[in-house]
């Protein structure tokens, strides 16, 4: 079940990216884009639905456990049969996201080919994107207030001579 919804989650992400791109994959906006937008309904089974509800700026709400995999490298090994791994072998449980909390607890340090640091992300997703230009203002007008104090002392100290 956790392979369906989880496949079901990209599947129905994928086609959101896509509707709202014209037909086309935008690369440089990230899958999970659609969620921080609208609510997202995801068909698992012909009797279930994943319902993701989104919560102001930063808090996306699924009541289910997640359970994020990743291939593991040695599955990716020219020389390795992946049809005779087990699933312990194939795959490594990397990030758990536990209802009600849905805080990720890191499990594992996500590993990608070739030293890559893998696909684009949104940050929007670890943190509030607004709250960046807030904190870059408050960091210009302190810089600023700064400067104003030490040209002033400079002016005085040169002056008072």
């Amino acid at each position: 079940m956790a392979a369906a919804a989880a496949a079901g989650l990209a599947m129905r992400l994928t086609q959101l990216n896509v509707q709202v791109s014209g037909g086309k994959l935008d690369p440089t906006k990230g899958l999970f884009a659609p969620m921080s937008s609208q609510d997202v309904y995801v068909p698992v089974t012909p009797g279930i639905t994943f319902h993701f509800e989104n919560y102001g700026t930063n808090e996306i709400r699924g009541l289910y456990d997640m359970f994020i995999f990743s291939i593991n490298l040695e599955a990716s090994g020219a020389r390795r049969n992946v049809s005779q791994m087990t699933f312990d072998e194939t795959f490594l449980l990397t990030d758990v996201i536990l209802w009600p909390l849905v805080a990720v607890r890191r499990r594992a340090k996500k590993v990608w080919p070739e030293g890559s640091t893998g696909p684009n992300h949104n940050p929007c997703l670890i943190y509030d994107c607004a709250m960046t230009d807030t904190v870059q203002a408050i960091s210009l007008i302190l810089l600023g207030g700064f400067i104003i104090v030490g040209v002033t002392n400079l002016a005085r100290v040169t002056y008072r001579r």
